[in-house]
């Protein structure tokens, strides 16, 4: 009964989401018990054929146990079902009375409770697309991440506050904004001193436990220690190898050390050969009037000033044609690059007819970038960016925890409600092309679970 109610109640909180009652319906549910109840219940249900009977059922898809690492007496199920109509179908079972008095039977309790749509393939527009959103852009402030900041006394080193932030809240956002899947990557300012190296493996490690306890809410793109080209080679092996890693997060610079920067060259080469998704993110210029920023905050024009710097700077060096196999997203609408592009595509020639820069091919680096829609997505902002990509490397971003969640969440509905007035795929926009940047096209994101078995049970 205890299951039915808080399946009903997580039901109507997708309603007002405009949860559409007929999609896949994916639940995850953990519990918890004690002295090895966890497992004997699994035993019991698999040995008993309760499990198996469950799986019977018509309309459901899947029915598996998983046992997270991080909790020696817990317990993962992931189900899912053909929608609400299924759903309702098990629910008045004689089998999933057994069930739940067998969970009776070895006192386990419900700890976690989250429903949520899949990544579906998607022709059709308009709001019903809310559920089931990837955010390429949102910030995990880890409490490691937070002490290293203030011991180095840099926390307000991009002359704005940083949030709070903590896993809970940041799901309780994602449920009633309607995203499925967020992509976390650190903030700025980037780590600084010696404990660089270790604030960002210690954030790596902190995200990896995240991603697999919350299987298909998050994604990550690892925090590199830069300027240290070396040191960052290094944790991008063992982000990307060991912890499973979605993809990089590089800043615009690492104190003065630039996207393009000849320095870079070995990391992008690694880079490169793993097929990264780069999420860059601009951080504070490496000179800038400090009288001007302390009355200006610096995100509200340098940091489009600064991503469009270093992406400008990138095309200068040709680094997105001579790897071609990296895939790097540009945050906030592009920045300033739809309005610089022109002036130096018209300089450029001037520059390499005197010696000063080397002849590029802009149009084709700039074809290789992705552009996420965090920030001020005006219908002029979309126009705007149109004019140097194409629909299907635009993707969602919220910038979650640095905005109000209620300010996003109605930011988000107006997207939703204005990209089928600019002909544009709500489905693609907010799902499907990042599903595709990350490999997964058409299928629901579920990150890497460790569990202590090799299979579900």
């Amino acid at each position: 009964m205890k299951h039915r109610i808080l399946t009903i109640i997580f039901s109507a909180l997708f309603m007002s989401i405009a949860f559409n009652c007929n999609a896949q319906l994916t639940i995850n549910i953990r519990y918890t018990g004690e002295n090895g109840s966890a497992k004997k219940y699994v035993e019991e249900m698999e040995e008993s054929g309760i499990a198996a009977r469950i799986r019977a059922i018509e309309g459901c898809l899947r029915y598996d146990y998983f046992f997270p690492t991080d909790d020696p007496e817990g317990l993962l199920l992931i189900d899912e079902w053909t929608g609400q109509e299924a759903l309702d179908r098990y629910h008045s079972s004689p089998v999933m009375q057994e069930a739940a008095a067998l969970r009776e039977k070895y006192k386990l309790g419900n700890r976690q409770v989250r429903m949520f749509t899949p990544l579906e393939p998607q022709n059709q527009s308009g709001p019903q697309a809310s559920v089931g959103a990837i955010d390429l852009h949102s910030h995990a402030i880890t409490d490691g991440y937070m002490a290293a900041v203030k011991a180095n006394g840099i926390e307000m080193d991009e002359c704005y506050p940083i949030p709070s932030w903590d896993v809970e809240s940041h799901l309780n956002f994602m449920d009633e904004a309607g995203i499925q899947t967020s992509v976390l990557t650190m903030p700025a300012p980037q780590p600084v001193g010696s404990d660089a190296a270790a604030v960002c493996r210690a954030w790596n490690e902190e995200c990896a436990r995240l991603k697999a306890k919350y299987p298909g809410r998050f994604l990550f793109c690892a925090a590199l220690p830069l300027p240290d080209v070396d040191a960052a080679i290094v944790e991008a092996k063992y982000a990307l190898d060991v912890l499973g890693a979605d993809g990089v997060k590089l800043a615009t610079n690492a104190y003065g050390q630039y996207l393009g920067d000849e320095a870079l060259e070995p990391l992008m080469a690694y880079l490169n050969e793993r097929k990264a998704v780069i999420i860059t993110h601009p951080h504070k210029p490496s000179a800038v009037n400090d009288a001007l920023i302390a009355s200006v905050p610096l995100a509200s024009y340098e940091y489009l000033a600064e991503t469009t710097r270093a992406i400008l700077n990138m095309v200068a060096h040709d680094v997105l044609v001579r790897y071609p196999d990296l895939k790097v997203v540009v945050p906030h609408c592009g920045s300033f690059l739809p309005n610089a592009l022109p002036r130096f595509k018209g300089l450029l020639p001037v520059m390499v007819a005197q010696g000063y820069m080397k002849p590029v091919d802009v149009d084709a680096n700039i074809s290789r970038l992705y552009f996420d829609l965090a920030g001020a997505a005006t219908d002029d902002v979309i126009k705007s960016l149109l004019t140097i990509t194409t629909p299907d490397h635009i993707l969602y971003g919220s910038d979650y925890p640095y905005v109000a969640p209620q300010v996003l969440i109605g930011a988000k509905k107006s997207l939703e409600n204005r990209l089928t007035s600019l002909r544009l795929d709500a489905g693609d926009i907010l799902s499907n092309n990042a599903a595709r940047l990350f490999g997964r096209p058409g299928a629901i994101i579920y990150p890497r679970l460790n569990h202590d078995e090799g299979s579900s049970k």
